[in-house]
């Protein structure tokens, strides 16, 4: 999943986002060594000349030659506050800002507009130009440290990227919503839960469209209920677009979409559209590249129009993401 994340950065310098030090290792505080790391991605990639990496983006990005910048730090908790030390370094280790950050903690809104604004600084000082809208979406998308909480756990749990997550995972994104409804934290991590779940059942040949039609439904509960902003993990919005009915819902999701092209595909492929069907699935593959089934089919439509070196490499990519590949 990180090969979709990354498709989605701009190309150019790249910042390393590390997971943070819980310093005082207070009961209840360890959730944030990777929420504060995860915050200060999504800030920061409101940056529009920046690859910004975490996580397992982080290991499929940096190989040998590291980041030109790197965001580092700790956290300690003091009695009724926090404080959050941030450290902003260059490519040959040198310290060019440290921040100190304290704050009511928890539940105390400064959790989410201190971090937003290290965040500002931290791109004037990497000299990146930013979509201040997309720092404010993730700063206002809740106010709720517990919210924010059970999301970051959630997503935890979505790592995992195996079936065994829905229970758990939907568990943690439903309290979102009991603390905050109007947050669109749960309704983001639900949405995100089902299209992975559905994406996972159709590569494995097993029922998916219910998963994909939960998740569409989470959507326009969102939509419905939900603050109107961006979805919380800011992505820029891809080259590709999809057909008119999935942006009446204004979906962004890249699981969402994919599903959308690949039906489409598929649909124009049993009505011997060749043409549309080949066209639908590099639709697909171009929202989600982790996508086997359609790079299948881009190969085996590309042999019938004699594309030998196209069909080769659409092969190459399916039998690379799944060595099992066969049709479905």
């Amino acid at each position: 999943m990180a090969t979709a994340e990354l498709s989605d950065l701009p190309e150019g310098r790249v910042l390393l986002v590390k997971t943070f030090e819980d310093f005082t290792k207070m009961p209840g505080d360890s959730w944030m060594s990777v929420g504060i790391r995860d915050y200060l991605t999504s800030c920061l990639r409101a940056a529009d000349s920046l690859r910004v990496v975490s996580g397992t983006t982080a290991n499929a990005q940096i190989t040998s030659g590291g980041a030109d910048f790197t965001v580092e730090g700790k956290f300690q908790h003091l009695g009724e506050n926090l404080r959050v030390f941030i450290n902003l370094t260059d490519g040959s280790g040198t310290l060019l800002k440290q921040f100190a950050l304290t704050f009511p903690y928890p539940d105390n809104k400064e959790f989410f507009t201190k971090l937003a604004e290290a965040a500002t600084q931290i791109l004037g000082i990497a000299d990146s130009k930013f979509d201040q809208k997309i720092i404010d979406a993730v700063r206002d998308a809740t106010a709720s440290t517990r919210a924010f909480e059970s999301y970051i756990k959630g997503r935890e749990e979505l790592r995992k990227y195996t079936p065994s997550i829905l229970a758990p995972a939907k568990r943690w994104f439903d309290d979102v919503k009991r603390i905050d409804y109007r947050s669109p934290l749960g309704y983001e991590g639900i949405i995100d839960l089902h299209t992975f779940l559905g994406f996972y059942n159709r590569q494995n040949g097993l029922p998916f469209a219910s998963h994909f039609q939960a998740a569409q439904q989470e959507l326009v509960e969102m939509l419905r209920l939900a603050k109107p902003a961006p979805l919380f993990m800011s992505r820029k919005k891809s080259k590709v677009t999809a057909k008119p009915k999935s942006q009446d819902l204004k979906i962004e999701n890249k699981f969402i979409l994919n599903n959308i092209a690949y039906l489409e595909a598929m649909t124009a492929l049993d009505a011997g559209q060749n043409e549309e069907s080949i066209n639908a699935f590099k639709r697909a593959v171009a929202f989600l590249p982790e996508d086997p089934i359609s790079w299948y089919y881009i190969a085996l439509l590309e042999g019938r129009k004699k594309n030998t070196a196209e069909a080769d490499q659409a092969m190459s990519k399916a039998r690379l993401l799944n060595p099992c590949i066969r049709r479905p």
